[in-house]
This record gives C-alpha cells, structure tokens and sequence, in this order.
C-alpha cells in the first residue's frame, strides 16, 4: 500500500476546500470533498440527498464516494495524496 495524506477535520472546521486546492494548485494528487460534490449533484438534479432533506440518501451518497476516492487513492503512483474525510451528519 502506497502512503497518502488524510486531512481530517468536521463540516465547522474552516479551511479544507483551501488545503486541497492549494495542494493541486501546486501539482499533487488530489480528491474534492464528497460533501461538496453530493450536495452541488442534488441541488443539479433536485434530488434529496442533503443534509437538510434525507439525511440517510445523503450519509450513503457520500460514503460511496469516499469509498472510491480512497480505492482511486490506492492505484496512484505518487505517494502523497489528499483524501478528504466522510463527514456524516
């Protein structure tokens, strides 16, 4: 298993959006924040997966994404990677 660089941190604790896009800014592997992803595609789609709306659709939206973030983490060639955390609510 190749190392990489998990940035933990809960939903009020700023600056994780600007870590990660400083850290691809700068050339390294890096995976966006399923939360943000999940709730841009519901809010597309006027689906309910949201924090405000099913809140179990959304837990799972969001840990299928992390799922594969991490398993597209693992077959990178570099050994420094940026895998944002689940954040369940």
């Amino acid at each position: 298993m190749r190392p990489f660089l998990r940035r933990d941190g809960r939903p009020w604790v700023a600056g994780k959006t600007s870590l990660i896009t400083e850290l691809a800014r700068r050339g390294l592997h890096t995976i966006p924040e399923s939360v943000r992803a999940v709730i841009r595609e519901e809010m597309a789609s006027g689906g309910d997966a949201l924090p405000s709306g099913n809140r179990m659709a959304y837990a799972e939206r969001m840990l299928e994404r992390d799922l594969r973030a991490y398993e597209d983490a693992q077959a990178l060639w570099t050994c420094r990677v940026f895998v944002p955390p689940p954040v369940l609510v």
